[in-house]
Order: structure tokens, then sequence, then C-alpha cells
């Protein structure tokens, strides 16, 4: 009999487990802002630094994807970072006793063909006491553009000549008629 109210016990359990709703929830949230979007020329240097705070923050890994066709990366600060085929890691990590309250990350990439990437910051981050603390996914936009071209406002002739006979009078920069003897 004991048996059979235990099975029947675990099964009711296993039920109310199944049947309910269960939602994880975070004990924090740290809060993200991102910088550096916006629009630059094929060649510059790009900038994007992802500004996060909370309290008592342990560690966070951030995952920054971008399109590796138009952005070229070149290096990360603020954590211990590499990346490969449009994903940046970056990882950040507290010392000492308790946890820290704010952190920046930034990426410099080379702007190297002309398009719009996004640039999104997805985090995995814990607080010191090893709780998952929930953080959004943010992007930016990034848009390359070719450089403008450079425009002499000197449209004069450095020189003129004819292959036969002779023109007259002499060359002169200044002028813009000519008769050409044969």
């Amino acid at each position: 009999m004991k048996k059979k109210l235990s099975k029947f016990l675990i099964l009711i359990l296993i039920l109310v487990l199944v049947l309910s709703n269960v939602n994880i929830a975070f004990a924090n949230s740290a809060s993200l802002s991102i910088s550096g979007g916006g629009s630059y020329t094929k060649g510059s240097s790009v900038t994007i630094t992802g500004n996060y705070s909370s309290s008592n923050i342990g560690s966070a890994i951030i995952y920054v994807d971008y399109d590796s066709s138009i952005l070229e990366f070149v290096s990360c600060s603020g954590g211990v970072g590499s990346a490969a085929a449009g994903r940046c890691r970056i990882a950040v990590s507290g010392t000492g006793m308790e946890g820290f309250n704010k952190f920046a990350v930034s990426i410099n990439f080379t702007a190297k063909a002309t398009g719009t990437s996004n640039v999104t910051f997805t985090t995995d981050i814990i607080d010191y006491s090893g709780t998952p603390m929930d953080c959004s996914v943010k992007s930016t936009t990034v848009k390359v553009t070719n450089p403008e071209p450079t425009v002499s406002s000197n449209a004069n002739l450095s020189s003129l000549y004819v292959s036969a006979g002779s023109l007259s009078p002499a060359f002169s920069a200044s002028r813009t008629s000519y008769t050409v003897y044969v």
C-alpha cells in the first residue's frame, strides 16, 4: 500500500510540474547601453562600446555579432577576447571578495567595405554568488560609405601640344582660345 501511495504521489508531483507554467526568474538584472554606431567612411576606425551596470556583478561573457564582410575585427578591451567569423567573445570577471557594479567593453573594427552592419551584444552574466542575471540583447547599426572624392577648384590645363604645326599665341594656363598653323 505504501508503494502504491508513493508512486501515486510521485505521479501527481510530475503532473503538477509538467502542467504548471514554470518560469525561471532572475534574481537581478544588468543594464546595457551601447555607443559608437553611426556612419563611417571605408578605411576608418570604428569603436563600439557596451556599458554594463548592476549590483554585485560576478562575471560575464559577451558575444558581439557583426557582418565580417563590412567590419574587420582589430581588437577589444575591458576583458579577454577573441574573434572569428563575425563573432567576438569577451570574458569579464570580478576579483576580490565582492562583485563589481559596472564595467565596459570596447570592440575596435576597421570599416573594410561599404554597406550596413548590425552590431549585436548578447550577454551571459552572473552575480558574485553565481546566480544568473537578466540582460537584454542590444544592437547598434554601422553604415560604411565610400569617402568623398577630393575635387580641385583649379580646372586649368597644365600644357597643350599639337602634333603638326604651331600654336598661336604661345600656351598659357589661363588662355582658352588658340589658332593652329599647319
